[in-house]
């Protein structure tokens, strides 16, 4: 993922963009691997911004995980912290039966009530949730511990 700063919209071209590096890229060894892009729009707390993305592993290629990162609230291109692996991954039946196997989505997040719910697709077939408590999930961060993401429910779409 790259961060773009851009002056005047009328000069903006098509090289400037954020690019997804995919298993098929020649970049895909270069700097974090499998890229897929960002989830939920980026959500303010006490330590930066708390962004979730999407990145294809390559020891497990074409499977969706939910990875997070902490930016600088002043220079969000400063990545402060990185989860150390996936927080939530596709491993549950409902999210490897359907159209898309092996494949978590989510583009909607909310902190409500100092826990994070983070809404997702499991096969491009169920909507779910799952969450944790902000402060244990910030804690884990900083503490470079795995996190996990407790799977709330699902329901077929």
């Amino acid at each position: 993922m790259l961060i773009d700063y851009v002056d005047d919209w009328q000069k903006f071209s098509d090289k400037d963009f954020i690019k997804s590096i995919s298993h098929h890229d020649r970049e895909r060894n270069v700097g974090e691997t499998g890229i897929r892009g960002v989830g939920p729009s980026p959500m303010k707390t006490r330590l930066g911004w708390l962004v979730l993305y999407h990145v294809t592993e390559p020891s497990d290629p074409g499977r969706y995980k939910l990875y997070a990162l902490i930016l600088d609230k002043n220079d969000p291109t400063k990545v402060l912290y990185r989860s150390k692996g996936a927080i939530l991954a596709p491993d549950e039946r409902y999210e490897n039966e359907g159209n898309k196997w092996g494949i978590i989505y989510s583009c909607g997040a909310v902190i409500k009530d100092q826990e994070l719910f983070v809404y997702y697709g499991g096969a491009d077939t169920v909507g779910c949730v799952a969450s944790i408590q902000i402060e244990e999930l910030l804690q884990d961060l900083t503490e470079n511990r795995v996190i996990t993401l407790k799977k709330d429910s699902f329901e077929k779409i």
